[in-house]
């Protein structure tokens, strides 16, 4: 495994981890200012993943690196940056970012939900040089999502040329007397979720958060190859802001040294 993909599974890292957040955030005062309906969930999904009593402005991430089933979906924006580390050999660690965007569209209650991301992959050199675009198509199911993307798609600078990566997501919530909710997440996809060091074939991905409270989740995640872990939390109250640190191939798979990566993202909703 090259560097470089230590690289991009960072990017996905910071997005997925901070940009889940908008679909599920709700900003609280002594009543939701916002509804489960305007996030695109049902009220049982709500309650689950957020804590009503609690006054809360955001909602911690589901996950590190792999798609979920859930999404953003018309009336949420938000916006995410971070960095992670990577392993130059002889030339010891150095650091790289990354930065999204995130656009909901459509209605993921009552129909079908689009959320479009832009990525930025590094930003290293020159801002905004080098970047991708993603696309999922999502839409609740009971107490879950399910969701069909794209990633790698009209892809300009070091991304030009990249293969589209395909998958097909569903996330579950399953919630305990003890109140402590956990979203399980799976899929399959091709490209970058491939198990095979050649990224070749379909593979498997997955993962699972423990919501320890409505602002804190503790995350284990498979992207195909590697197994990473995080820590997500909203660290005030009343601001829809999500950060999100952890660690990447905390196993050394193909003997690459585990990577650190942290960001941190805001959401928004117009509705």
């Amino acid at each position: 495994m090259a560097s470089g993909y230590l690289i991009f599974a960072g990017s996905l890292a910071v997005a997925a981890a901070s940009l889940s957040a908008p679909a599920l955030a709700q900003q609280v005062d002594e009543e939701p200012t916002l509804t489960a309906a305007d996030l695109g969930l049902t009220e049982d999904q709500l309650e689950s993943l957020i804590d009503g009593r609690a006054t809360t402005g955001g909602a911690p991430g589901i996950s590190f690196g792999s798609p979920v089933g859930f999404g953003a979906s018309w009336g949420v924006i938000g916006a995410g940056i971070g960095g992670s580390t990577r392993d130059e050999g002889s030339q010891g660690r150095e650091l790289d970012g990354s930065a999204g965007v995130v656009i909901g569209l459509g209605d993921a209650q009552n129909l079908v939900g689009a959320e479009v991301t832009y990525n930025i992959i590094s930003l290293e050199d020159q801002f905004a040089e080098d970047g991708s675009f993603a696309l999922k198509l999502h839409r609740n199911i009971g107490n879950g999502a399910f969701a069909v993307g794209v990633e790698n798609l009209g892809g300009y600078g070091a991304a030009k040329g990249a293969d589209e990566a395909y998958f097909a997501a569903y996330s579950h919530v399953l919630t305990f007397p003890n109140d402590m909710p956990i979203v399980l997440s799976g899929g399959i996809g091709n490209e970058s979720f491939s198990n095979s060091t050649d990224r070749d074939g379909v593979g498997a991905f997955g993962s699972a958060a423990l919501l320890l409270n409505s602002r804190i989740s503790a995350i284990a995640d498979y992207r195909g190859r590697g197994l990473s872990t995080a820590v997500s939390f909203t660290p005030f109250a009343r601001l829809p802001l999500t950060a999100t640190a952890g660690f990447i191939n905390v196993y050394n798979e193909d003997d690459v040294n585990p990577e650190f990566s942290a960001g941190i993202g805001y959401s928004y909703s117009f509705k």
